[in-house]
């Protein structure tokens, strides 16, 4: 496995993006906002539109490769796209952003 899907092209996922492209981590971000991907697309770093929650969107962004998964964005439905990914993925490591301490346990 290698690379790393990022959720979510905010403040905070450009910040992750800037991180891993320092360490040489390959990373391909889903977004929700089509002019963003083709502007973060336009940046050499691949995007995928569509919706997280869906299998599909986290298997084109590249699921079964990917060594780790960051939701940067403040998702109501992180723990969905958490529950997906781990079950077609269970050694994926998983960070997640979140807004209120209320929201960690649902996402553990």
């Amino acid at each position: 496995p290698s690379g790393c899907i990022v959720i979510g092209h905010g403040p905070v996922g450009q910040q992750v993006l800037r991180v891993l492209a320092e360490r040489g981590v390959p990373a391909t971000v889903i977004e929700m906002n089509l002019a963003t991907v083709r502007a973060v697309r336009a940046t050499g770093i691949p995007a995928v539109y569509g919706d997280a929650t869906r299998v599909e969107t986290l298997i084109e962004a590249g699921l079964d490769r990917a060594e780790s998964l960051v939701i940067s964005a403040d998702l109501e439905a992180a723990a969905e796209v958490v529950r997906q990914a781990i079950a077609r993925r269970p050694d994926l490591r998983i960070m997640a952003r979140c807004a209120t301490l209320r929201d960690v346990e649902p996402l553990r």
